[in-house]
């Protein structure tokens, strides 16, 4: 079995963390250019400190790491009614993002009333259901958004 090599400078920023001697490098660093690092790619790396005087011999080998794949995120939960926003013509939604994200920002809800979408991209967790007819009975669903879906 092959494995490529790729060297990885990187300068400590605000994406960055720095405890003591561990620091954190956000995955979506990682992923993106230059590095280009593929979902399930295994990473393996030593550290070089670097100051006026030159570079230091570098570390052991740390123990490997894997980017991790990131897939669609979960249902939001606890879809309820906000009863203080009912009228005979509209009502409120109000829910809680997904406990799983699949691995990336949730970025909208879609807003579904009777299969249909009816609020695209919502940007909070709550809408208001308009357009309603009284003594009708309605389904609503929600899902979240990410970079996967």
């Amino acid at each position: 079995m092959k494995f490529k090599q790729t060297d990885l400078s990187f300068t400590a920023s605000a994406s960055a963390v720095i405890t003591g001697t561990a620091a954190t490098i956000p995955i979506s660093v990682l992923k993106a250019a230059p590095y280009s690092l593929a979902e399930g790619a295994t990473i393996k790396a030593t550290v070089v400190a670097v100051n006026s005087v030159g570079s230091s011999a570098a570390s052991a080998e740390g123990g490997a790491a894997v980017i991790p794949t990131t897939t669609v995120a979960d249902a939001p939960t606890s879809l309820a009614e906000n009863v203080a926003l009912r009228t005979k013509t509209q009502t409120g939604l109000t829910w809680a993002a997904p406990s799983n994200n699949g691995g990336s920002t949730v970025t909208g809800y879609n807003v579904l009333q009777d299969n249909v979408v009816v609020g695209t991209n919502v940007q909070t967790t709550s809408h208001t259901a308009i357009n309603l007819v009284l003594g009708t009975t309605y389904t609503f669903k929600v899902t979240a958004n990410n970079a996967k879906g």
